[in-house]
């Protein structure tokens, strides 16, 4: 257990308060992050709480009835889709602006998560436009600004430079299964084959072709049966992937469920359009349970993922280079062990919830 060093925590009456809209979503991974980032910090002695508002007016008015008496840290988690519809949310610039002029004892602190949509067609330039604006206004009001990724908080210092965003990444959202593996191989009737597994919640940057293709090659040239879990709450099966000697592909599991599915692979598929980054909880559960990972880089990828060894990085554009990699490795069982070493020190020293909450801490103070 480490110690806070934030004189924020040392007064007498401080409270910490993480608020994220409620959602009907099972699978909602800010939601995950908030729960936590929400027991490290209360492990390491901070008196903290969730709200799970239904709008920003219910989390100010929460806020506002508190004594004035009383310091508190508001993390204030921000999708500008969980805000609102469309992420359309004048609200929460309102309440946060009155909690500036009413509770000089508030001090906001803006996680920013995803900022706001590219503006590529007309329809996501008027989102975009006013998810624009509401960030800056929401920048305008706040104290502390971090973002989940190097080029996130790059983009926004180099927009609004006088309101300084740091980053900040995310953790796993699972717990750590890693010594279930050898009984989830064997329940699942996989012990003797090389396990491949992915994992996708449905969304477009996720590279459904370069899984297919690798797949594909690794069957091709594997000695040993293959298997292949495709894991997350809207991953299904692609067709025309023959040879495989085992296939699941799940849907939602528990957070427990999922994490020892996780465990059971050998190597990790997470082939990305934007790239790998710090703000991909799939990639960091990867990391945690020390799989053999093979991912895609992009110029927006944060580096301390495009300078590692503690991975394989192909560039997005290209699924042959991916395939080939991917089946090179699955060939090579010393590197696979290499890879899941260095992935799992890799996420000790950058990922886990305890530095993150340290980090966390520090600029605080």
């Amino acid at each position: 257990m480490s110690t806070l060093i934030s004189p924020i925590f040392e007064k007498p009456g401080t409270q910490v308060v993480c608020i994220y809209p409620s959602s009907r979503n099972r699978w909602d991974g800010i939601a995950d992050y908030s729960r936590r980032l929400t027991n490290e910090l209360r492990n390491q002695g901070a008196e903290i709480s969730i709200e799970r508002p239904h709008g920003a007016y219910d989390a100010i008015l929460s806020l506002l009835r508190r004594r004035k008496g009383d310091r508190v840290v508001l993390l204030l988690q921000y999708n500008p889709f969980a805000w609102g519809h469309w992420g359309f949310s004048p609200w929460l610039i309102v309440s946060v602006a009155l909690l500036r002029v009413l509770r000089s004892n508030i001090e906001v602190a803006v996680v920013i998560h995803e900022p706001y949509i590219a503006r590529t067609n007309l329809r996501a330039q008027l989102m975009g436009s006013w998810q624009r604006l509401q960030l800056r206004c929401l920048l305008r009001f706040a104290h502390l600004r971090v973002a989940s990724t190097e080029s996130f908080a790059h983009e926004l210092n180099v927009h609004w430079p006088r309101r300084t965003v740091l980053p900040l990444p995310v953790g796993s959202n699972l717990s750590d299964e890693r010594s279930a593996r050898a009984r989830e191989r064997v329940q699942r009737g996989i012990d003797d084959h090389l396990v491949i597994a992915s994992i996708s919640a449905g969304h477009d940057s996720y590279l459904r072709n370069f899984v297919s293709d690798a797949v594909t090659a690794i069957v091709a040239g594997a000695s040993r049966p293959v298997a292949l879990l495709l894991l997350g709450a809207n991953n299904p099966s692609p067709t025309g992937l023959d040879g495989l000697a085992y296939i699941d592909s799940p849907g939602y599991l528990t957070d427990r469920s999922l994490a020892r599915a996780l465990a059971a692979a050998d190597i990790f598929l997470a082939p990305y359009r934007d790239g790998a980054s710090t703000r991909r909880t799939s990639l960091m559960a990867a990391l945690q349970h020390a799989l053999a990972i093979v991912t895609t880089i992009e110029p927006h990828s944060d580096s301390v993922l495009r300078d590692t060894d503690a991975m394989i990085v192909v560039n997005g554009s290209d699924p042959a280079a991916f395939a080939s990699a991917a089946a090179q490795l699955a060939l090579d069982d010393s590197e696979m062990i290499r890879l899941g070493s260095a992935a799992r020190r890799l996420y000790d020293q950058s990922f886990s919830w305890q530095v993150i909450a340290d980090k966390l801490v520090t600029l605080l103070g």
